[in-house]
């Protein structure tokens, strides 16, 4: 959703790593600062709840995030 624009994404390395297999063209930088365990969210207008397309992407990067997040350790 970038690509094309003049936007930034702040995303975990290993997402940066995928991405970057398809498109080249964008550059990753690391963060000037560290970022501790920072909480995740999806922003998506409910408008395009009925759309198919829109929940494919939806849940292709709920699949994503979900494989890509590390792991809570137990006690």
């Amino acid at each position: 959703m970038l690509d094309g624009s003049s936007l930034v994404a702040t995303v975990p390395a290993t997402i940066a790593a995928q991405i970057r297999e398809t498109r080249r063209h964008l550059a990753t930088r690391p963060l000037p600062f560290v970022i501790k365990g920072v909480p995740t969210e999806l922003l998506w207008p409910s408008s395009t709840d009925d759309d198919d397309a829109c929940r494919f992407l939806h849940g292709k990067i709920v699949e994503l995030a979900r494989s890509s997040s590390p792991k809570p350790k137990r006690a």
